[in-house]
C-alpha cells in the first residue's frame, strides 16, 4: 500500500499504529449535524474516535506528506519559530477552533498537520510545561 511519495516512511506509520484498510473504504456514516451534536454534547473528545475524523486526519496526513507544517514554515500560526530543523508530523490541528466551529470538523482546507511541540505551542499548552519558580526556598 503506498500512501504518499515517502511510501516506506508513511506505510511503517500505518502498520505501526494497526491502520490495515485503504481510506476509500472506510464508510461514512455519520452526517455533519450528528458530528456537531457530538462536539457540543456532553462528551466533545468521543469527536475524535469517530471513523469519520480517522479518515480526514489520515488524508490531512497524507497530503502534507507526514510533514510539520510550522517546522517547515508552510503554515503561518502568528507564533514565532524557533528551530530550523523538520519534524515528522503526527498530529492534526483544527485551524479554526472545532468548539467554535464544529460545522468545519471534516474540512480538509481547516486541517493543517503538525508535530507535537510545534501542536503544543499553538494550543498554548507549552506553558504548562515551563519552570516554575518555588514558592518557598526551603528544600527538604
Amino acid at each position: 500500500m503506498i500512501i504518499c511519495g515517502r511510501s516506506d516512511k508513511c506505510d511503517k506509520y500505518i502498520r505501526d499504529r494497526n491502520v490495515s484498510f485503504y481510506l476509500n473504504e472506510i464508510p461514512m456514516i455519520k452526517t455533519i449535524q450528528e458530528l456537531t451534536s457530538i462536539i457540543r454534547g456532553p462528551y466533545p473528545n468521543r469527536f475524535y474516535y469517530t471513523k469519520e475524523w480517522k479518515t480526514v486526519r489520515l488524508q490531512a496526513l497524507r497530503r502534507d506528506h507526514y510533514n510539520c507544517k510550522r517546522c517547515s514554515g508552510e503554515w503561518d500560526s502568528h507564533i514565532p519559530i524557533k528551530r530550523v530543523a523538520y519534524k515528522d508530523a503526527k498530529y492534526v490541528h483544527h485551524i479554526k477552533p472545532l468548539k467554535d466551529h464544529p460545522e468545519l470538523c471534516l474540512t480538509l482546507d481547516n486541517l493543517v498537520s503538525l508535530c507535537f511541540s510545534c501542536h503544543e505551542t499553538v494550543e498554548e499548552r507549552s506553558k504548562l510545561f515551563e519552570h516554575k519558580e518555588p514558592l518557598t526556598q526551603e528544600r527538604w
